[in-house]
């Protein structure tokens, strides 16, 4: 199996990754969805998941809510937000995999990150 195919296979997992990845400088960790993969330079575009029960009516139009089921590890609602960002692949480790997106889902997470808006 090539390197770029071992990369694909990681289009729709999602990982609990540290917050100092996404940024927040409180510790702990929060999920995140893997949208697309750059093999050449080993990263990845994922979208960082919160608790939807944080997300402010005003704020929902910034974010795709994805339920739990029984493949994608979540365990509330949780809102995923619309502005991904790359992250190196040496970050995420195996063990931190918490599942995968459900098709559905991953198409709607994706359509909703990557289409332009019309205005």
């Amino acid at each position: 199996m090539s390197k770029s195919e071992t990369y694909r296979k990681l289009v729709g997992e999602v990982y609990n990754v540290f917050n100092k990845i996404w940024n927040i400088p409180k510790t702990g960790r929060h999920p995140g969805a893997i949208l697309k993969v750059n093999s050449r330079y080993r990263s990845v575009i994922a979208s960082k998941g919160t608790d939807e029960k944080y997300i402010r009516n005003l704020w929902k139009t910034y974010y795709i809510i994805i339920k739990p089921d029984k493949t994608n590890g979540l365990t509330k609602d949780t809102a995923f937000e619309k502005t991904p960002m790359p992250i190196s692949v040496r970050k995420l480790q195996t063990n931190d995999r918490i599942g995968c997106m459900s098709k559905a889902d991953l198409d709607r997470l994706r359509e909703a990150c990557f289409t332009p808006s019309k205005k």
